[in-house]
């Protein structure tokens, strides 16, 4: 069962940690955290599996809460922005 996250806005590599993808915060936090596996599916329809290695909870943004995801394995290139998350149950 999946359970729609977010869509990323913007990703960047941060040296020594991994990816970072980001997007529009939910209202309601889904269940989820550190080491919780997640699903990415680009535009083009590829699933990618990986998990949350660490998160951030930025500072709104012309009034758009944002969140920030951690992944492991996955190098900024392999996400491109657009893609959806999933929260894999």
């Amino acid at each position: 069962m999946r359970e729609k996250f977010f869509i990323v806005i913007d990703r960047f590599e941060i040296q020594g940690r991994g990816t970072a993808i980001v997007g529009e915060r939910p209202t309601s936090l889904p269940d989820f955290k550190i080491g919780s596996p997640i699903i990415l599916i680009s535009p083009e329809n590829k699933e990618m599996v990986t998990e949350v290695s660490d998160l951030e909870f930025p500072t709104r943004v012309s009034g758009v809460r944002l969140i920030a995801v951690l992944i492991k394995n996955l190098s900024k290139k392999e996400v491109p922005i657009g893609t959806e998350v999933f929260l894999k149950r």
